[in-house]
């Protein structure tokens, strides 16, 4: 390219590109900003957490429309549930109900990211595979 050209990569770990690549590059690590759970998140997603577990078919498309309509965005809701039921899987490893929402968000969030699907749609799938 020529000379007053910038290319920027990006990656989650440097380790992710080539060798080749990395020597000719000037490494800027980005420091993931953190999510703070306040005690009205944490009574939030506990609420959710009771209606995708015991709840009924339309309390659960009722939360999905309410996610799409927030105006955090339905990606970062996922990023935030995800982390928060990372630690109800350290504080109950045998519950398998959180091994497997969690995979499902994930997957979820993946597809969200990368594709151009319906956002309510997919939250109402993830909802309802539970």
């Amino acid at each position: 390219p020529p000379v007053n050209t910038l290319i920027i990569i990006t990656a989650l770990k440097k380790e992710f590109l080539l060798p080749t690549i990395l020597s000719r590059c000037e490494i800027i690590n980005l420091k993931e900003k953190g999510i703070e759970f306040t005690s009205e998140d944490i009574s939030a997603f506990n609420d959710v957490l009771d209606v995708l577990f015991n709840g009924k078919i339309g309390d659960k498309l009722k939360i999905a429309s309410d996610i799409v309509g927030n105006k955090e965005g339905v990606s970062v809701w996922l990023e935030k549930m995800s982390i928060f039921i990372r630690e109800k899987v350290i504080q109950s490893p045998k519950d398998s109900r959180y091994f497997r929402l969690l995979r499902q968000l994930l997957k979820t969030h993946a597809v969200i990211q990368s594709t151009n699907v319906n956002q309510r749609i997919a939250l109402e799938n993830l909802f309802l595979s539970l």
